[in-house]
């Protein structure tokens, strides 16, 4: 609902809820290592049937987003357990897939009682489409605090949406009105 107010319909988002899914290694094992993370989780996730290739809707050979819930308490900012996302391609494929956006966010942290902390997803899935963050260093508010890209709060604002193809920019080349 937040993306396709946020984009004026432009945008639809769907997600496919995949079951709990128990790696092989300890989550210490994995710090900063999602790769590994990834590949393994994936793998199970073929293994018990689950066409990846659905997630491809453009078949471009990339996986379009993954998200990963883990269970347990988020470590702090700066952790390898603190909301997370990035836009690479991994060295392996599964069913012919490379894996490009994902989002590592604690199951624990988005069922906190605060609306910023529920937003946490949002703001990850910013990073997904390609947005960055507007926060300068230390999380002090690039943008005074005012946009999801931000602080994990309010609207995307709008150059963002005009990245995102969601609104086209009026140039004005002489004197006139504007609405």
């Amino acid at each position: 609902e937040y993306f396709s107010n946020a984009s004026y319909g432009e945008m639809q988002f769907s997600a496919q809820v995949q079951s709990v899914v128990r790696l092989s290694n300890t989550r210490k094992s994995y710090n900063g290592n999602h790769a590994q993370l990834i590949q393994e989780l994936l793998e199970i996730l073929d293994e018990e049937g689950l066409d990846l290739t659905q997630f491809d809707q453009n078949n471009d050979g990339v996986l379009d987003g993954l998200y990963i819930i883990w269970a347990g308490a988020h470590q702090g900012a700066g952790s390898a357990w603190w909301p997370y996302s990035d836009t690479f391609y991994f060295d392996f494929e599964v069913c012919g897939l490379k894996i490009g956006s994902f989002s590592s966010l604690s199951f624990e942290l988005m069922n906190e009682d605060s609306k910023i902390r529920q937003y946490t997803a949002i703001h990850e899935t910013g990073h997904q489409l390609g947005l960055t963050d507007y926060y300068i260093d230390s999380y002090t508010g690039g943008t005074g605090a005012t946009v999801m890209m931000d602080r994990n709060e309010g609207d995307e604002d709008c150059f963002s949406k005009m990245l995102l193809g969601w609104t086209k920019p009026q140039i004005v080349t002489e004197s006139c009105y504007v609405t």
